[in-house]
């Protein structure tokens, strides 16, 4: 995947700790990010970030490669982790109830395939556009679709964060939103980002990630954009990025 450059930034925000996490593997001609958004009003939402990165770590290193089913792959992590996370918080004392969002892409050759859980998104970075590819599972996202709601709501609306779907909480794991595949051009990418990203920014904001030369920077940039647009009461905010064919960037 020599074409293929990858840039991630996590910022703390207003926030008294960061408890998003993100992380990525590369093995043979595939790419896996990941990016957990830890729930923080509840207890264990590090906790239960940090176990899905672990175990997306551990997952994709003994897949057989390349993978015959993705979106299959990305399913049963997904159960895994639900699975462990119910056990993690049994586990503790006192009993707790680790919960995350999660937002999963794999890029094998030069098709995408991506699963999400929560409110953290993935995007198609296009020319000249970021394509929404993901849908929120929100109490806020379900008034919108049901034609209850007409304008986004306030970033401290408590609507935003109540979330119907994610991993941890529930008796049985909740049938994750996923797609694809779809080829990734050369000059395209996809974008993994938490609420603190795409709350306080415009999705066409995203485009800077485009045909910036210097794809870590522009991370950078964008998630400080979104930190000072949301102060004081900016959110943990975290994104991930892969991005094909820019000859100036630093391969896989």
């Amino acid at each position: 995947m020599s074409e293929l450059e990858i840039a991630g930034a996590s910022l703390t925000g207003d926030r008294a700790s960061n408890q998003d996490r993100l992380g990525w593997w590369a093995r043979e001609d595939t790419v896996f990010l990941v990016l957990a958004d830890g729930l923080g009003g509840h207890a264990g939402g590090a906790l239960a970030a940090e176990t899905l990165i672990d175990q997306a770590r551990a997952t994709f290193s003994g897949a057989s490669l390349p993978l015959d089913d993705p979106l299959g792959f990305l399913r049963r992590l997904l159960v895994e982790t639900h699975e462990r996370l119910l056990l993690t918080g049994l586990e503790r004392a006192p009993p707790t109830t680790p919960m995350t969002t999660a937002a999963l892409v794999l890029v094998q050759g030069q098709r995408v395939w991506w699963a999400t859980l929560g409110d953290s998104r993935v995007y198609w970075l296009r020319p000249g556009c970021a394509v929404q590819l993901s849908r929120d599972h929100s109490y806020a996202e379900e008034l919108l679709e049901q034609g209850l709601l007409q304008e986004p709501l306030p970033l401290d609306h408590p609507w935003r964060s109540r979330l119907t779907r994610c991993l941890g909480g529930f008796p049985s794991a909740p049938p994750p939103h996923c797609g694809g595949p779809f080829g990734l051009a050369v000059g395209e990418g996809v974008l993994l980002c938490s609420d603190g990203l795409w709350g306080p920014l415009e999705a066409d904001s995203f485009t800077r990630l485009n045909g910036s030369e210097d794809l870590a920077a522009a991370t950078e940039g964008l998630a400080r954009a979104a930190v000072e647009r949301a102060a004081p009461n900016a959110d943990n905010t975290t994104l991930l990025v892969a991005r094909r064919g820019v000859a100036s960037g630093e391969g896989l």
